[in-house]
């Protein structure tokens, strides 16, 4: 997943745990996962303006009804560019404002999850796991660091075997398929695609055969 590239594909650059969050989006149609982005990124900036009203009454701060608009028209320039370019930022905020209210509302492990996830997905969230510490919350930056690690540590383990691994003829099944496609004679691959048949035979025993183009 972190492999160097050649490609104009950029590198993944989120922690494993949001990995294992979006393969769901590599089963259905490029065309199908944007429309389907796209419509979660409408809701979670509706659900962006929610918590930021709710947020703003706990705290007793007075803001008319149209902010909400208002805030919506001032940001259409970002906004646009998040839409187009399927950015995780309205994600990443609504995260943040998950722990805000968590810890506005003495909700300690909601406030730890929501940093969590919110550092898994863009580093500059640790600045509330440092304001933390600077408040002497020790416990709440340990909740928090502490499931960043199990949550991340855990979608490491997962391993996609069907997807990355195809036994090899002498029978070695931790080979990945860019051992196959490579041939331990080249450095650099270009990329590589496969196809996956399977049957179950009448005796109720799975059988895969993998084709792959490198």
């Amino acid at each position: 997943l972190y492999d160097p590239t050649l490609s104009s594909t950029a590198l993944f650059k989120y922690a494993p745990l949001w990995a294992l969050a979006w393969v769901p989006l590599g089963w259905i149609p490029p065309h199908a996962g944007a429309v389907l982005w796209t419509a979660a990124g409408v809701a979670l900036l509706l659900a962006t303006l929610v918590l930021c009203g709710r947020f703003c009454r706990r705290l007793g701060i007075p803001y008319h009804p149209l902010t909400a608009v208002a805030a919506t028209l001032l940001l259409v320039r970002p906004l646009t560019a998040e839409f187009l370019n399927g950015q995780v930022n309205l994600l990443w905020g609504l995260l943040v404002l998950g722990f805000l209210l968590g810890e506005a509302g003495r909700r300690p492990w909601l406030a730890a999850f929501s940093l969590a996830l919110a550092v898994s997905l863009k580093l500059p969230a640790l600045l509330f796991l440092a304001w933390l510490l600077v408040r002497r919350r020790f416990a709440s930056a340990g909740r928090a660091a502490l499931l960043f690690l199990a949550l991340n540590l855990a979608a490491a383990g997962v391993k996609l075997v069907r997807i990355m691994t195809v036994a090899a003829a002498d029978g070695d099944p931790a080979r990945q398929i860019a051992w196959h496609l490579l041939m331990d004679e080249h450095e650099q691959r270009t990329g590589y695609t496969w196809i996956e048949f399977g049957r179950r035979d009448e005796n109720g025993k799975d059988h895969f055969v993998t084709l792959g183009c490198g």
